[in-house]
């Protein structure tokens, strides 16, 4: 399970960091910029991976926090960065979702060491900090009922505050824990309205509803 995240992580930061033209070395406000009004967060840990979005103070916190970095070049050897050599690692994965910003991975060794993948290079942190973030809420039954009641205008960003895994392989899923009955699978294309978005039996994943067209309240009763 720890080797499975961290090569999710390290295949998510690859794609992440495709994205933007700005430099660290310009200036540290460069990295998150004013006009950014959201941030998807990865976290993940030696047992578990997380991701949700955050946005308005969060971001705010986030942006204060960047700038606050003091940080310089350091070349590894091939093979011998921080995910090649350390396989339970903790790492923040931040991608911007406006305007032209490189993505960001933040690697935790230990409380004293720290380093930032940013624009293809690496870079220690010499004040290094923990993200100023609150992990996200577990989504709940009862705000699933209250969300299915937008029926077809439900869309991506009604669930981007909650808990989630991505699962999918091709299609794009993502996973939100209920509790021991139930969990809600959001699954399709991210600039596109999901493809399904099912409440699922934990017990018996055959069993499941589309929530924006089916009724939660005959599906739990039954």
């Amino acid at each position: 399970m720890k080797k499975n995240n961290r090569l999710i992580s390290v295949l998510l930061s690859a794609i992440l960091l495709l994205a933007g033209c700005s430099n660290i070395e310009k200036g540290r406000d460069a990295i998150i910029g004013a006009d950014v009004n959201k941030v998807g967060i990865i976290h993940v840990t030696n047992d578990e991976m997380v991701q949700w979005t955050v946005s308005g103070d969060e971001i705010d916190a986030l942006r204060e926090w960047a700038s606050g970095l003091k940080f310089l070049p350091h070349e590894f050897e091939k093979g011998k960065t921080p995910y090649d050599t350390n396989t339970d690692v903790e790492s923040y994965e931040f991608y911007l979702t406006k305007g032209d910003y490189r993505n960001i991975s933040y690697a935790i060794i230990d409380e004293k060491t720290s380093y930032i993948f940013y624009a293809d290079k690496w870079y220690t942190v010499t004040n290094p900090s923990i993200p100023p973030l609150q992990e996200p809420a577990e989504l709940t039954l009862d705000k699933v009922i209250e969300l299915a009641g937008k029926g077809e205008e439900l869309t991506w960003s009604d669930f981007e505050q909650y808990k989630s895994k991505e699962i999918g392989s091709g299609l794009y899923i993502l996973l939100y824990n209920i509790d021991e009955n139930y969990y809600l699978l959001v699954g399709g294309t991210p600039d596109k309205k999901p493809m399904y978005i099912r409440l699922v039996s934990a017990q018996d994943e055959t069993k499941y509803i589309d929530i924006r067209t089916e009724s939660i309240s005959d599906f739990i009763n039954k």
